[in-house]
């Protein structure tokens, strides 16, 4: 990480890799965000702290 920062304010251009991902890593059905659980999770850990 710290070499990429520096890449960065030296100034010289830097290109990252490309990379060629084979297909049996695509996702076939993309994952959905269930947002009521979380709610749900939250609401159950809702602690009143000093204030």
């Amino acid at each position: 990480m710290l070499n990429l920062l520096h890449r960065l304010v030296d100034g010289k251009s830097f290109a990252p890799p490309t990379i060629d991902a084979p297909q049996a890593l695509t996702l076939t059905n993309e994952p959905k965000a269930n947002v009521e659980r979380y709610d749900a999770l939250r609401k159950a850990l809702e602690v009143r702290h000093a204030s």
